[in-house]
């Protein structure tokens, strides 16, 4: 039998398309609009919309559904995705700190938000957490990956079906130091143009501000890639167990908000990125953290 046609889609060709059973996934990079979208309705740039993909084969667009939409201030971003049988889990962050939101398709174009308690579903500041389906196909299972600055990478086994409310541990990397007596705080430092810049610091609790602590920057800032809680072992002993600083600065050009913070610092924009870095560095400064004599800065490839 012949093959039915190529259909081009109507979509901003930066979309990104996916599907899930017979509904068709969209994660927007630009704004649009949906050609017939009830109202004349636009979604944001880093929106996930979700459609029958046969409305979408025929350029019908009167049933699309936001699974999710950036906040007005820009504040939370879709970070990553995974589906089981039966629900889509988001991974979204608000100022950099991990959440998962569930949907349950419900047939007939149809998904239901399922609630937790407020604050149930996101990690502590300083940590972050993800998941991926067990077999996505004939399981509502989920590896559920936990990891922070100062807490090893966990591995647990969780369902979608009731939130992830009740996982089984199963795997743990044992600690490479000692972290107790060490916190990650989270500050923000204002760029030249009055741009909020988050950054984590990770340092002793009971740390002086008296700009005597040696402290260290790292940033990237490039290819939308966020610079998360992660945990290293090398960085813990070799430097936070001796006393040292260390600081995470979210900067423009990474994915920490989003499209938008991506495309804040690209081509003749990219001078953000470094105010940004350079931003961070002053708030310690001020805020006594440190010295100049006794500041650093760290990066590699984009953010070297």
């Amino acid at each position: 039998a012949d093959l039915p046609p190529f259909v081009r889609l109507n979509v901003p060709d930066d979309t990104s398309i996916g599907t899930f059973g017979s509904e068709a996934l969209l994660e927007l990079r630009s704004t649009w609009t949906p050609p017939n979208s009830p109202g004349g309705r636009s979604f944001a740039a880093g929106s996930l919309l979700a459609a029958p993909l046969a409305d979408v084969l025929n350029s019908d667009w009167q049933r699309v559904t936001p699974l999710f939409e950036p906040s007005a201030d820009g504040s939370n971003s879709l970070q990553g995705m995974s589906h089981t049988r039966n629900h889509i889990v988001l991974e979204t962050s608000e100022h950099v700190r991990s959440e998962l939101r569930f949907w349950k398709y419900a047939g007939a174009g149809a998904w239901q938000p399922l609630s937790r308690a407020e604050g149930a579903g996101a990690a502590p500041v300083g940590q972050t957490v993800s998941v991926s389906a067990v077999w996505p196909d004939d399981s509502d299972q989920l590896w559920l990956h936990r990891a922070g600055f100062l807490t090893p990478p966990t591995l647990e086994i969780a369902s979608a079906a009731d939130l992830c409310s009740s996982p089984t541990p199963l795997k743990m990397m044992p600690a490479h130091f000692d972290a107790s007596g060490i916190e990650c705080t989270q500050h923000f430092a204002t760029s030249a143009d009055g741009t909020r810049v988050p950054y984590f610091l990770i340092g002793r609790a009971d740390l002086p501000l008296d700009g005597s602590n040696v402290t260290l920057i790292d940033g990237y800032g490039g290819f939308e890639i966020s610079m998360g809680p992660y945990y290293s072992g090398s960085v813990g002993a070799a430097w936070l167990s001796r006393g040292g600083v260390k600081c995470i600065a979210n900067i423009r050009g990474g994915g920490e908000y989003g499209p938008a913070w991506h495309q804040g610092a690209l081509r003749e924009k990219r001078p953000r990125a470094y105010e940004d870095f350079e931003a961070v560095a002053r708030d310690l400064i001020e805020r006594r953290v440190t010295s100049v004599p006794r500041l650093g800065a760290i990066g590699g490839s984009n953010g070297g």
